[in-house]
């Protein structure tokens, strides 16, 4: 019959060998169940190879000890998983070959005794027990004490003798266990001294107590402080303690990784949290940074972070920033729109941010940034953000908001505008007044010599009537004179303390007659407002020539003119609406008169003109204006100026206090 027939016909998963125990034919099954792949030879070296080993050793001596038709009985338990077997080997008569028949499972290891291995004719004696019990406790991998009830050492292997520090010749045996030479060299991981009565060999003679695995600092014989796992049972044989057995185990170099592991985890965690501040300290400086720092993915261009300036650039608040942050991209901000240079919108896919998330790099594009009726320009510049393989996954963009520089720098421009107008009007008030001077020295001889011809001569004489002409039209040129000296500020002034409202309501009064019945007149001074220092005819002059300004714009229409007279506060409040006609830049506490008409109105740049004393008509109202702005400039004051086609006209001017300025009484 074939092997593989004769293992068909068996009721159990089998396998066959020969006289010399090479597998023959293994079932399938039997395969399974002992999880083996080409197995060769039924030996001790093949089995371990494949895991397995026999609970006793006597196991592989089947060729020796099992005779024709002798049955055998093996237990076999895994190295490495928690799986046993039994094994039942027949030996057959005419060939020799040896049938293995393989169930699953089976007892513990220690259950089946040497007796059971030999069956019928298997038989181990005594003395081989005892020299492999004798083999197996010297070699084995960890220490092994035997002590007696005294604690005197009847036993202890290499791996003991070795963990203790002993050399060839040193003498262990017969020694009392309880009594070392230096009872302290046994510590805790704590450190602490562990006394003698504590030791797990004290307690398992003392209190028949089995002690669980404990680990202990040991200070061996030669001087080296080691860890050793110690556990210990009691020894008892008819009811009655005979001794104990101390198990140990060397665990230095377990302790000592993990210890290293210990340090090692000990400043990760410090690098984790200095790591953790670092980008604490960098999110930080990111999101206060003065310029509008933006980052998003390539991916829908979604927003993963807008620093605080953005936020208030973009007008987003947190919780709207947060929602842009989860689930918006930046294709839903419709209510916000870029300009280029030309001040054409931009698709949204065209901004830097966007051509920067699609891998291209823009470097100072200026654009106008427009959200409702709010503009700002920004300069922008946007990176491409790429992953270790080169991909760009997102894209990062820094704007910085050049509206306030522009604002300072037109504002810069304008000072400078306003410092060479003054200092042209200067010049040609010097030439004026120095000329004006010269005039008024030769009319004033003109003037005395006339009035002497006059005095010499006879009422009833001819010349008479020639004489008065002559000293009528000096006057009249020294007026003129005076006049072109006010309009270039450099007449002279008589300045006195002047209640600037009270100057305006009695001025007003007077020229209120002269004005249309449809034109409707408002007047409002603050209430107890200081006195200045002030010249009272060229304040006065002043007041009547705004006024008859105004009047003119309405040309006989119906309307309304409004007078007011306010304290103004160049630290709290914004410069008055219109151009600056004359000064620089208010600075301090002014009296604030300001004149407005719902009239006509006309061209700014008109008006300036009439402002200006070399520029302005010779006809009225522009050496009127002039004079104006030539008191204004004596007074080290401001004009500013609006108008605009059918939008009316405000003049407004700012009187500064002086130093020595009064309070009324």
């Amino acid at each position: 019959m074939l092997a593989a027939d004769l293992i068909a016909t068996l009721p159990a998963p089998a396998i066959l060998l020969d006289a010399e125990c090479n597998v023959l034919h293994c079932h399938d099954d039997a395969a399974r169940l002992l999880q083996l792949t080409e197995l060769r030879r039924f030996c001790a070296h093949d089995m371990a190879a494949k895991g397995w080993q026999a609970e006793h050793a006597e196991a592989w001596q089947l060729s020796a000890s099992l005779a024709a038709g002798a049955t055998l009985r093996m237990a076999f338990f895994h190295l490495e998983r928690p799986t046993r077997c039994r094994i039942t080997v027949q030996r057959l008569e005419r060939s020799g070959w040896f049938l293995l028949h393989v169930h699953a499972g089976g007892e513990r290891p220690g259950d089946l005794s040497p007796g059971d291995l030999s069956g019928s004719d298997l038989s181990t004696s005594a003395g081989q027990t005892d020299r492999l019990l004798q083999c197996g406790f010297e070699q084995a991998p960890i220490g092994i004490m035997l002590v007696d009830t005294t604690g005197a050492i009847t036993h202890a292997n290499a791996q003991l003798r070795a963990q203790v520090g002993l050399s060839e010749g040193d003498v262990l045996l017969g020694q009392n266990a309880l009594t070392p030479p230096n009872p302290d060299h046994v510590r805790t991981p704590s450190g602490r001294i562990l006394p003698v009565h504590d030791w797990p060999l004290t307690r398992a003679l003392r209190d028949a107590e089995v002690t669980a695995s404990i680990e202990l600092l040991c200070e061996r014989r030669d001087g080296k402080s080691v860890w050793r796992n110690f556990a210990a049972s009691p020894l008892i044989e008819t009811g009655q303690l005979c001794g104990a057995v101390l198990v140990s185990r060397d665990s230095t170099i377990e302790h000592e990784l993990s210890r290293l592991l210990s340090d090692m985890n000990e400043e990760l965690s410090q690098k984790g949290i200095a790591l953790e501040q670092r980008e604490q300290l960098l999110e930080a400086a990111l999101d206060q940074a003065p310029v509008m720092v933006h980052m998003v993915q390539s991916e829908g261009l979604r927003t993963i972070m807008l620093n605080a300036f953005g936020r208030q650039l973009l007008g987003v608040d947190q919780d709207q920033y947060l929602n842009l942050v989860r689930q918006q991209s930046m294709h839903a901000a419709n209510s916000l729109e870029l300009l280029d240079h030309e001040r054409q919108v931009l698709a949204i896919d065209d901004w830097p941010i966007a051509r920067a998330a699609r891998g291209e790099t823009v470097d100072e594009q200026l654009l106008i940034y427009r959200r409702g009726n709010e503009e700002h320009r920004l300069l922008c510049s946007a990176v491409p953000v790429k992953s270790p393989s080169g991909d760009t996954i997102g894209a990062i963009m820094l704007a910085v908001d050049l509206t306030e520089r522009q604002r300072l720098e037109e504002q810069r421009r304008r000072l400078l505008a306003r410092v060479k107008e003054a200092e042209r009007l200067e010049s040609v008030g010097i030439l004026a007044g120095q000329l004006a001077h010269e005039l008024n020295n030769i009319l004033a001889t003109i003037m005395g010599h006339a009035d002497l011809a006059m005095s010499q001569l006879g009422a009833d004489h001819e010349v008479q009537h020639d004489l008065l002409n002559i000293t009528r039209a000096a006057e009249r040129a020294g007026a003129e004179l005076a006049q072109s000296l006010r309009i270039t500020g450099q007449s002279l002034t008589m300045k006195e303390p002047l209640d600037v409202g009270a100057l305006v309501r009695e001025e007003i009064h007077h020229a209120r007659s002269d004005l249309n019945q449809d034109v409707h007149l408002i007047i409002d001074v603050m209430p107890n407002l200081p006195l200045i220092r002030a010249d009272r005819a060229g304040i006065r002059q002043l007041v009547a020539s705004l006024f008859n300004l105004a009047r003119r714009d309405l040309a006989g229409c119906m309307g309304e003119i409004l007078v007011a007279v306010r304290i103004y506060d160049a630290a709290l409040e914004a410069e008055p609406m219109g151009q600056l006609i004359e000064g620089i830049a208010p600075e301090g506490l002014y009296v604030e008169l300001s004149i407005v008409d719902d009239g006509a109105g006309g061209m700014i740049s008109e008006l300036q003109r009439a402002f200006d004393p070399v520029l302005a008509r010779a006809s009225s109202p522009g050496l009127d204006l002039a004079v104006v702005r030539g008191t204004v400039r004596a007074h080290q004051g401001l004009i500013f100026a609006e108008t605009a086609p059918q939008r009316g006209m405000r003049t407004t001017v700012l009187l500064p206090f002086s130093r020595e300025t009064p309070t009324p009484e």
